[in-house]
């Protein structure tokens, strides 16, 4: 993601069992470019789906999971106010796909109801004098134009924690190309607001996915 003043870069893996439970790791750099500043993060998740389907059951597909994030480079964090340099977010998921909906076009719809105590998503650690743990709300609408191209808006709210700096919420809206079914590009015009009180955050995404 390269916005005016910040570029988050992050690679992980997931691996996952009987579409039943995924294993995830990732490592984040955020880099400040007005300070120099490189900030780094691991994020380990697990999610297990526990009811329902994506296609053809009554319920939603649900699942529940949880984000264990680690910050390697606390000192910046903690100058702003921020209480740990770790934190656990515990999330639910309904996910559900509606055929031939908009448009006659496939409708994918996710809600996520996410509690969490991270400072923007703990690239500026856990916690603050507002309070440690928060509820918030996530979600994304992606209409497939066809098989293979996808075009959508996701949004996702943050707790506000911190008094030394705003926190804001984060949208974008995309474009996704699916070549292969084990191969996805998603590009995306994201609008982070304002970050660490640094306005007019928005600029370009791009992420590329291979699975096996």
């Amino acid at each position: 993601v390269q916005v005016k003043d910040f570029m988050l870069s992050s690679a992980g893996a997931a691996v996952g069992w009987s579409d039943r439970v995924e294993l995830s790791a990732a490592r984040q750099w955020l880099e400040v470019d007005p300070l120099d500043l490189t900030l780094r993060q691991d994020v380990f998740g697990a999610k297990i789906r526990v009811a329902g389907e994506l296609l053809y059951s009554r319920l939603p597909q649900v699942a529940v999971g949880v984000q264990h994030k680690r910050h390697r480079d606390f000192a910046v964090p903690e100058l702003l106010g921020a209480r740990d340099d770790s934190g656990t977010d515990l999330y639910i998921s309904a996910a559900r796909l509606f055929f031939a909906s908009l448009f006659d076009r496939n409708l994918f719809v996710n809600v996520v109801a996410r509690s969490t105590g991270a400072n923007e998503t703990g690239l500026l650690g856990h916690g603050g004098p507002r309070g440690s743990r928060s509820t918030v709300l996530e979600g994304t609408l992606a209409l497939f134009m066809t098989d293979r191209w996808v075009i959508g808006y996701e949004y996702r709210d943050k707790p506000r924690h911190l008094t030394s700096v705003g926190e804001h919420a984060w949208q974008d809206v995309f474009i996704a190309w699916f070549p292969h079914k084990a191969f996805s590009v998603v590009a995306a015009r994201v609008d982070l607001d304002t970050v660490a009180e640094l306005p007019g955050q928005d600029g370009w995404y791009l992420s590329l996915q291979a699975s096996f």
